[in-house]
């Protein structure tokens, strides 16, 4: 029986209730000891994992690379499928590029103008890649103004592309007839590199 007295004195307590007694003798909430070590720690963490998320940033130079390549590679396809002539234009000046078909004005007058196509539509480099030069099908390398690299039905002219972001320069060498296209981590004139 005094177990069973006693068990009608204690006091139990289920999870999730609160002891009224302790609530009466404590005031609720944090310490300012408790708020600074817990911010020495959100701190510690942050120290060492922001500087990993910057690594997770996209890389610009590889995706306008990747970018053009894939449009040449579809531009030359194009070019064989349709048997047509198309004409990459590059404004170095403005870091812009878009493809050009011929327009035939009458007289022997052809005029390029540029494709409608929204996979060969104008695109513009992202302000931290520069459009250093390109060295067109003539061998002249040109780092102001228009240029152009040809796509015919039997093939592409050869022609390199030089992009830079920072410190950073990658070389686009293109490979007639095909138009495979070879990228190049660091600055490369054609002539160093082997057929």
């Amino acid at each position: 029986m005094a177990s069973l007295a006693a068990r009608k004195t204690m006091r139990m307590l289920r999870v999730g209730t609160w002891n009224r007694r302790q609530i009466g003798s404590r005031q609720s909430g944090f310490t300012l000891l408790e708020l600074v070590v817990v911010l020495a720690i959100f701190g510690g963490v942050a120290l060492f994992v922001f500087p990993k998320l910057q690594g997770f940033r996209p890389d610009r130079l590889k995706s306008a690379s990747r970018h053009m390549t894939q449009l040449i590679h579809h531009v030359a396809l194009e070019s064989v499928m349709t048997k047509r002539t198309y004409r990459l234009y590059y404004d170095i000046d403005e870091g812009r590029y878009w493809v050009a078909s011929p327009n035939e004005l009458g007289d022997g007058v052809v005029e390029f103008i540029a494709v409608t196509d929204p996979l060969m539509r104008a695109q513009t480099l992202p302000e931290e890649i520069v459009l250093m030069d390109v060295v067109n099908q003539q061998g002249e390398k040109v780092d102001r103004g228009e240029t152009f690299i040809q796509f015919n039905p039997i093939g592409v002219e050869t022609g390199t592309i030089h992009l830079k972001e920072g410190g950073r320069e990658w070389t686009l060498i293109v490979r007639p007839p095909t138009g495979r296209v070879k990228v190049y981590e660091t600055y490369v004139d054609e002539v160093e590199v082997k057929i």
